[in-house]
């Protein structure tokens, strides 16, 4: 592994590791990066190595929770410089949180509570709040009753959690959701809103299978559990007229997709029900996807909501309807690239625009190999191509990577030499 680092048009490269493999994961301040060395599966270490901004310190080696180990996975927090460790062991899982100290060290905080310790758990899941601040545990008892806990850890010691359970009405239990790919993400039980403060889970009536419904539940607990109205989630009580959660969309308004309609929006702290939107992560850009049903023509619309006046829509693409609906903002959602059609599995062809501007830019980006042939997944290989100044792509030259600055032509890219095209790429965050 090597770190390049270009200082007036020359590049600087640091050799970090040897024999190291994903995941590779940049802390949000940017002064830690974690990546796994190994020489064998059976024998992989999880490191973390601190970057000043100039200089790269010794790695530190992190284990689990149960210390057996290399973690099973790890998750940085959308906003702190802390780390989701997790181990599974057979069908249970354990968490802790892994937090650097000033000397360099990482304090370990175990993250379970005495109800979790003693009725032993399986089959659990733990993910971040999108605010960082919080966990959320999905967890299944050995008689199989789902729970949810939600752990506090905006603490800035070391030891000190607080937690609490969110419970179904009741005469109800928590059900499921099937997994679904919606763009760059995944719909999953527990959808957590981008503030933080809600969650969505369908709740099923006991003795009941068809009475299912949508709940948002508070994860601080401040306010009551609220029902999706008029929205079945079973085939049994829907039909073809049946809806499933989509995304959350500005801080806490969650898109509703009903079978054989169009999207609908629902915020849960205020119980209302409106159009939906799709934001950029600064909140500055709304796109929109329009297509018409009765040819393949799609295009999308853009509306500036940080404009004086009226707010007023602007078309920034039209092609195939297929593509209108996959597209991704830049990291600072100053920019969207719409995936279009290559004819390659290993290109991806993207059009960059510029949404304040309009701008547009087709480039080829050659991706990493993919396990799945699934075209629909091309989009999510954008994100980590471009950089965290949403103004550098990594592209390829040849079969070797380049960096490119958008504002100036393409033969201006800087090569890096013996890095290969399909490499894969991660970027200091922006500070």
């Amino acid at each position: 592994m090597r770190a390049h680092r270009i200082e007036d048009g020359k590049v600087r490269t640091e050799h970090l590791a040897s024999s190291a493999m994903r995941p590779l994961s940049w802390s949000p301040s940017g002064s830690w990066m974690t990546y796994l060395v190994t020489s064998t599966r059976e024998n992989a270490q999880l490191k973390a190595r601190r970057f000043d901004g100039d200089r790269w310190y010794e790695p530190v080696t992190l284990s689990g929770p149960s210390g057996r180990g290399a973690p099973s996975s790890i998750a940085w927090s959308p906003t702190r410089d802390q780390l989701l460790v997790t181990d599974r062991v057979d069908r249970s899982e354990s968490y802790a949180i892994a937090m650097p100290r000033p000397d360099g060290s990482f304090a370990m905080r175990p993250l379970v509570t005495p109800d979790m310790a003693s009725t032993g758990r399986w089959q659990s899941g733990a993910r971040w709040a999108p605010s960082g601040d919080r966990v959320v545990v999905v967890w299944n008892t050995a008689t199989g009753e789902r729970r949810v806990t939600v752990f506090d850890v905006s603490a800035t010691d070391d030891l000190t959690t607080t937690a609490h359970e969110i419970t179904p009405p009741a005469g109800a239990s928590f059900s499921a959701i099937e997994p679904t790919r919606v763009g760059d993400e995944t719909v999953r039980d527990g959808m957590i809103s981008p503030d933080g403060l809600w969650m969505v889970f369908v709740v099923q009536q006991e003795g009941d299978e068809a009475a299912k419904a949508l709940h948002a539940f508070s994860t601080t607990g401040a306010s009551p559990p609220r029902v999706l109205e008029g929205c079945p989630v079973s085939a049994a009580d829907g039909g073809a007229s049946r809806c499933r959660p989509y995304a959350w969309v500005g801080d806490s308004t969650l898109l509703i997709e009903r079978v054989g309609a169009a999207l609908e929006a629902w915020t849960p702290a205020t119980d209302s029900r409106s159009s939906f939107a799709d934001l950029s992560p600064d909140g500055r850009w709304l796109v929109l996807s329009h297509a018409e049903l009765q040819s393949d023509a799609g295009w999308l619309v853009a509306v500036d909501l940080h404009a004086p006046g009226p707010l007023s829509a602007r078309e920034i693409f039209r092609g195939a309807r297929g593509e209108a609906r996959t597209f991704t903002f830049s990291p600072r959602g100053t920019s969207i690239v719409v995936h279009r059609a290559s004819g390659s599995s290993e290109v991806a062809r993207g059009t960059w625009i510029e949404l304040a501007t309009g701008h547009v830019v087709t480039v080829d980006v050659a991706v990493p190999p993919r396990k799945k042939a699934d075209p629909s997944l091309l989009i999510s290989e954008w994100r980590p191509r471009i950089g965290s100044d949403d103004r550098t792509l990594a592209i390829a030259r040849g079969d070797t990577l380049a960096l490119w600055q958008l504002d100036r032509p393409q033969e201006t890219a800087v090569v890096l030499e013996g890095v290969p095209a399909t490499a894969h790429v991660t970027w200091l965050p922006a500070r």
